[in-house]
């Protein structure tokens, strides 16, 4: 035996002298082909599990054979232009990476500078670019969370730590990244750019990253003479330096130097475009060529594509080679739409609108055109440009904001009402700022609201302001204010009336409700309390009663629960009720029955005190456990 107690403590110090297997560290995309991605990363495990996003039936698995803490492994097999799904053997973390799609495919990237991790990962997500470039240099650790699922490029190359580490890299004065239909050249050196100009081939778009000094000095003939039969525009240039743009030679050079820089580069076979992030403005790299031949389905798909500028000048090529067309009153409104719900350019847009209701009165599409038409001429001429500004924040801006950035616009939006505060747009502006506050601060939207209504007596936005305010009290749960404010609303809009005095009676009800959870409690901590101070001697056979019994009411309440789990708001509500429930009906003898022991000394007063008292504190608690839980439920006492 005393042997087998010293071996027994050898394993257990042994077992707490190991040291714990390591994590791995987070793996890094550090190349990409058409078949194979390459992941990287540091730890004792080898091995890497992968397969086609959304198909976890079909698990690969790959392993560095190499007797080392890096491990460098190659995905193989895979599809173009597709996303797969990883992890390192025996982590919980699942990455998904895209492979490089084919040479005649679309593709997107992301330029940024001084932004944060977070607001990537969200355009990660939404956008799903082919890799991400910092116009500075980047630290040695900025920006992991990325690494697992693009590659992260600065003005040096690949900024992946791991790469950084092998011997035998650099020497190059700049570099290249080929991605689908893109080649894109980054250097600041003039005969490293000009290579790259010389060797492109045909089906290729160049875009070169650099500075606007380099960029003077380039000759970009060779390549326009290369590609003169395709009649597509050689390329586009990014400058780094500057936020000038201007045109030389059939080639753009745009300038990307801003604070806190975001953009969304899409590059098709035929245009690319430029969007800066979040306001959504979007700049032309290499518009897309005209035909007269072109179809109002090949404009349509520009404009699927982004490619907003492009798309109107093909509508309008349309209009003039097919002015006998019946399509034409649609190419019409489409260059009106576009000027107006994806450029918010809405002098154009009107312009375009009237073009439309003129010309072909009868057409399907002249009653929208209308409708529009009335909604820009409620704004006075001057004041179309604040409302472009404020339509970009509503509808791009603020959708694609952070959570600060979104309050940023909201001030924003705040001050053009203040400044504009005689025209007919500042109480649209100041309905909707604090439409979008009543979730963050309910006071200040209330407040907002009811300076609408001050300010803009006579403005069709000031009953519903007043209306709105009442409502946002009401979803904070402030009934007695939500009540007088629904009482005035009544009086400015009677043409709510059924609507406002069911919220009144809704507010009386809670009232009634909140009042209630003072009586209860008072119960419940009374009889608590008075349990407490009874319970000397009090035997523990109850207690056991209660916990078979707290068991049994569980699993009955939690089974039928889950048969109408579609009337519960959540799982979370269905189990606080299932479970609190029984908790009440198992301990409620065993609380009250000291006190009737103690109270009373025949056995059918102990009864009837018992019953009495159980009642009592079981209602009260079940009260207290619905209102605290979803107080929707209420309605099981009246209420």
């Amino acid at each position: 035996m005393t042997r087998l107690r010293a071996s027994l403590f050898l394993i257990l110090a042994l077992c707490a002298c190991a040291e714990p297997p390591a994590t791995p560290s987070t793996p890094e995309l550090i190349e990409a082909s058409q078949d194979q991605l390459t992941i990287a990363w540091e730890g004792q495990a080898s091995e890497l599990e992968y397969w086609p996003l959304g198909k976890t039936d079909a698990v690969s698995l790959v392993s560095d054979e190499a007797d080392t803490r890096a491990h460098e492994v190659r995905m193989g097999g895979l599809e173009p232009g597709s996303l797969y799904s990883y992890r390192i053997r025996g982590a919980k973390e699942v990455y998904n990476a895209q492979t490089k799609p084919l040479a005649s495919s679309a593709v997107s990237f992301v330029l940024f500078d001084g932004v944060s991790q977070n607001e990537l990962l969200r355009q990660l997500v939404s956008d799903s670019p082919g890799f991400m470039m910092s116009l500075s240099a980047l630290s040695r650790t900025s920006f992991d969370e990325l690494r697992p699922f693009v590659a992260v490029y600065d003005p040096g190359g690949n900024t992946a730590a791991y790469l950084r580490r092998q011997p035998g890299r650099g020497g190059e004065s700049g570099y290249r990244i080929d991605w689908g239909c893109l080649v894109l050249a980054v250097s600041d050196d003039p005969a490293y750019l000009q290579k790259q100009i010389d060797s492109l081939t045909s089906g290729y778009t160049l875009g070169l990253l650099t500075t606007e000094e380099s960029a003077d000095s380039l000759d970009f003939g060779p390549l326009q003479k290369h590609l003169s039969a395709s009649s597509i525009a050689p390329g586009f240039v990014l400058l780094r330096d500057t936020d000038k743009t201007k045109e030389r030679g059939g080639v753009r050079f745009v300038g990307v130097k801003a604070p806190n820089t975001r953009y969304n580069v899409l590059v098709d076979p035929e245009f690319a475009s430029l969007t800066e992030l979040p306001a959504g403005i979007q700049t032309d790299l290499r518009p897309a060529p005209l035909s007269t031949k072109r179809t109002c389905a090949e404009c349509r798909k520009l404009a699927d594509k982004g490619a907003y500028r492009a798309s109107v000048a093909a509508y309008l090529a349309f209009i003039e080679s097919n002015a006998e067309s019946h399509l034409v009153d649609d190419a019409y409104f489409e260059v009106a739409n576009i000027y107006d719900e994806k450029l918010f350019e809405f002098v154009e847009a009107t312009a375009w609108y009237d073009a439309l209701v003129n010309t072909y009165p009868k057409s399907g599409l002249t009653p929208f055109a209308k409708e529009r038409l009335k909604y820009f001429r409620g704004f006075e001429a001057a004041e179309l440009p604040a409302l472009e500004e404020f339509e970009k924040i509503r509808r791009v801006s603020f959708l694609a904001a952070s959570e600060s950035a979104q309050d940023e616009l909201i001030e924003q939006v705040l001050r053009r009402s203040d400044e504009a505060r005689n025209s007919t747009l500042s109480p649209v502006m100041l309905y909707w700022a604090a439409n979008q506050l009543r979730q963050k601060d309910a006071t200040r939207a209330v407040a907002l609201f009811r300076k609408l209504a001050a300010q803009y007596p006579d403005d069709e936005q000031a009953g519903e302001a007043v209306y709105a305010a009442a409502e946002t009290l009401y979803e904070s749960r402030e009934y007695a204010l939500a009540r007088e404010s629904y009482r005035f609303a009544l009086a400015v809009t009677p043409v709510r009336k059924n609507t406002i005095l069911a919220q009144i009676q809704r507010c009386d009800r809670n009232l009634r409700r909140r009042f209630l959870v003072w009586p209860t409690s008072i119960v419940v901590l009374g009889v608590l309390g008075t349990s407490s101070a009874c319970r000397r001697g009090h035997s523990r056979k109850h207690w056991k009663k209660s916990a078979a019994v707290f068991l049994g009411m569980s699993l009955l309440l939690a089974i039928w629960a889950w048969t109408i789990r579609e009337q519960f708001p959540s799982d979370t509500v269905l189990a606080s009720l299932a479970i609190g429930s029984a908790a009440i009906a198992g301990a409620a003898p065993s609380i009250v029955g000291p006190i009737a022991e103690a109270a009373f000394r025949t056995t059918a007063m102990r009864v009837a005190a018992a019953g009495l008292l159980v009642s009592l504190f079981s209602l009260s608690g079940l009260y207290l456990l619905i209102w605290t839980t979803f107080e929707h439920y209420l309605m099981v006492f009246g209420l």
